[in-house]
């Protein structure tokens, strides 16, 4: 399912990539559970039921929200899109919002092995964007964090990191 994304022009794209060792059911629920997100994306809980239109927000500090968006696209396990806007830091909270796209392609080896191509492109940028700026490195650290969970278990905090 999608919806007609109506997001601000353009005026830069970051797109990261990540090979994991997990199917793309496991990378899906690790992208959309509270459960998941809270043990690599820095102690922040997703709260949604994913269903275009519906809203998405990133909980940290008991029931704070920290980032919000609206769902544009939702087809599991292939590709997830939302909104996304940061109320919580106030040198961001009154700029437009942008959008984050997660696409999921299945990978599998010569011997069988099982792995999903997860792209991450956050674009829809408005003019002048202080945002782009705040989640160029982010994404990397979100990333690297869930890698490990999904292969390894473990759930480093890798946001500190320089």
């Amino acid at each position: 399912m999608s919806r007609a994304e109506t997001v601000p022009a353009e005026t830069g794209t970051q797109v990261f990539v990540q090979i994991i060792a997990a199917d793309r059911a496991r990378v899906w629920q690790a992208l959309t559970s509270a459960e998941f997100t809270a043990q690599y994306w820095h102690g922040t809980r997703v709260r949604s039921d994913f269903r275009v239109g519906s809203v998405v927000e990133f909980l940290v500090d008991g029931d704070e929200v920290g980032c919000r968006g609206e769902i544009l696209v939702s087809e599991a396990p292939e590709r997830l899109s939302y909104t996304w806007q940061f109320p919580r830091n106030p040198l961001v909270r009154d700029e437009a919002p942008s959008r984050v796209t997660f696409h999921l392609e299945a990978l599998q080896s010569a011997s069988g092995e099982t792995a999903t191509r997860l792209t991450v492109v956050h674009d829809g940028f408005p003019q002048g964007s202080r945002m782009q700026e705040l989640v160029r490195p982010g994404w990397p650290a979100v990333l690297a964090g869930l890698k490990t969970l999904l292969e390894t278990g473990k759930t480093p905090d890798f946001s500190s990191m320089t």
